[in-house]
């Protein structure tokens, strides 16, 4: 997955699923989530963000039977 990456919340690349209106909507695989963990919180510890505190909390409690997070990005 390596369409466009999110380099505001998370540092993962994503390929959307949906995209309209300036938005772009994907599904992260818990199993993906997991195996990028260190990479997203460290991504997450240098990009501060409301966003990313929140991110944070889920990406350290995912499992790799988890549901997929759903990803929104807005284009700027």
């Amino acid at each position: 997955m390596d369409y466009f990456i999110d380099d505001l919340v998370s540092g993962l690349s994503f390929n959307p699923q949906y995209q309209s209106y300036g938005k772009a909507i994907a599904l992260i695989p818990a199993t993906e989530v997991v195996e990028k963990r260190e990479d997203i919180l460290r991504f997450i510890a240098s990009h501060p963000s409301d966003e990313s505190a929140h991110l944070k909390a889920l990406v350290e409690k995912m499992n790799e039977f988890d549901n997929p997070l759903v990803m929104v990005v807005t284009f700027k």
